[in-house]
């Protein structure tokens, strides 16, 4: 009688023991976890008063391995928070495929092995904070947080299609965003990519909607294609960007309304920029020296562009307002052919000619400041730019070719740089407004009907603009002008 006695107040006393949280655990290291405290070697302690009352009491089934602890169950499945302690080092499979209710979830970077479907049938996370060695083993049909803890990959598609995930923090372990791993993410509202990320894959933030900006860190040296496809955000870059090329299709449907791309840039893939309607103003650095097919294709409302010479025929020009060339050797043949927008140029020194038919119907062309270095204008280089009302030719330039600035009805004023020796027939027909022709070099000038001629009708009174802008527009308008 008083050893039935016994063992029902033991009974009783183990059962009050699992009521305040303290850890029962048997000689083959069964027992139960309190997930809102740590472990010991004798099974777990919650670290809390007998009696103390915990908002949140989660208890684990276990057993004990080499290394920690590994969860196989839970004894309530109706828990709507888990926080697994440091000392845990596996999750058995199905170890919470019943928790239904679980809205709440706190995996510590303790863990290094999760069985199958060891969160099977936790369709209500709403919260997780996790190593990245976990994000596959949950469901994410409602989460909406993520913190990552550890890890140095987010694998491909690890939150593809999670429409309700608004909010992401990731550590700076972190070196690979993998392919995929964001995309459809509509709702994601924030994210900041740390320092340690080199990588960013395929489709990686494509179709992330309602990002406002993205700041992409100096130690990122590759996004791969369609990285940021679809995306409103603001791409902004480092201080100091690594980044050297920028993969196929990329930033196709970005819809940012602008881009600077980085100087560290050298390769621009094929499509990059495809479809970015909302571009108005683009920035192309000198560094690049590959642009693929179809880069910009799409991008018709781009009105500001500073770019390579290499890059005009790239960028679309039904909109542009305003170029600035940096750099390069040749404004090509037809570059910016009947830009009827465009009222602002600006050519750099580096550039040595400008090809023919370069600006060929730019009605609109109010200003073109022309580099130092440029020796040539081209044939009707500046053909039918009305809007031209004057310009300077400098003194690097040997040669204007025929049909140069033809037809430019509202040109007023011209000054013809000192080592101007040759100007071809038509140069200025149809100039009816121009009244000022200033010849820095006045000496040695004679006219012939001749493209080859060797001498021809001496011209005198060049000192006076007046008389030199008549012979340019009426006297000697289809004569070849040269200089001995």
């Amino acid at each position: 009688m008083k050893r039935r006695l016994l063992i029902i107040i033991l009974a009783v006393i183990g059962c009050l023991a699992c009521v305040t949280g303290l850890t029962a655990c048997d000689s083959n290291g069964l027992g139960l976890i309190s997930c809102n405290g740590s472990c010991n070697s004798n099974g777990g302690d919650n670290g809390q008063s007998p009696g103390e009352e915990l908002d949140e009491l989660i208890e684990f089934i276990y057993v004990k391995i080499d290394g920690g602890y590994e969860i196989t169950g839970v004894k309530n499945p109706l828990i709507t928070k888990a926080v697994i302690p440091d000392c845990v080092i596996s999750i058995a499979h199905d170890a919470f495929s019943e928790c239904g209710n679980l809205q709440s979830l706190v995996v510590s970077d303790s863990v290094i092995s999760i069985g199958e479907g060891a969160f099977s049938g936790c369709d209500n996370i709403k919260d997780a904070t996790l190593p990245a060695l976990a994000i596959s083993s949950i469901p994410k049909t409602t989460i909406k947080t993520v913190a990552i803890t550890s890890g140095n990959t987010i694998e491909e598609k690890a939150f593809l299609n999670c429409g309700s995930l608004e909010s992401i923090t990731i550590p700076d372990s972190i070196r690979t965003i993998g392919e995929s791993a964001f995309s459809g993410c509509g709702n994601l509202a924030s994210i900041e990519i740390p320092d340690s990320v080199t990588t960013i894959g395929e489709s990686a933030f494509s179709g992330c909607g309602s990002l406002e900006s993205i700041t992409i860190p100096d130690s990122v040296t590759a996004i791969g294609g369609s990285a940021f496809s679809g995306c409103t955000a603001k791409i902004v870059w480092g201080d100091n960007p690594q980044i050297t090329q920028i993969g196929e299709s990329a930033f196709s449907g970005y819809k940012g309304t602008d881009i600077e791309i980085p100087d560290s840039v050298t390769a621009i893939g094929k499509l990059a920029f495809d479809d970015c309607s909302n571009f108005t103003s683009i920035t192309i650095p000198d560094s690049v020296i590959s642009i693929g097919e179809g880069a910009f294709t799409g991008c018709d409302n781009i009105e500001d562009a500073t770019l390579p010479a290499l890059a005009i025929s790239s960028i679309s020009k039904t909109n542009l307002k305003s170029v600035v060339v940096t750099s390069g050797d040749t404004i090509g043949e037809q570059a910016f052919w009947s830009c009827g927008k465009l009222k602002s140029v600006t050519i750099a020194d580096s550039i040595t000619s400008i090809g023919n038919q370069a600006f060929w119907g730019c009605t609109a062309l109010e200003s073109i400041t022309i580099g130092n270095s440029v020796s040539s204008i081209g044939e009707g280089a500046f053909y039918h730019c009305d809007s031209l009302a004057s310009i300077t030719i400098p003194d690097s330039v040997t040669s204007i070719g025929d049909t140069a600035f033809q037809s430019c009805k509202g040109l007023e004023s011209i000054t013809i740089g000192n080592s101007v020796s040759s100007i071809g027939a038509g140069a200025f027909f149809g100039c009816t407004k121009l009244e000022n022709a200033v010849f820095k070099n006045t000496d040695g000038w004679w006219v012939s009907t001749s493209p080859t001629a060797t001498s021809g009708t001496a011209l005198t009174g060049l000192e006076d603009s007046a008389t030199a802008a008549t012979y340019f527009k009426s006297t000697y308008l289809d004569y070849y002008w040269k200089r001995s």
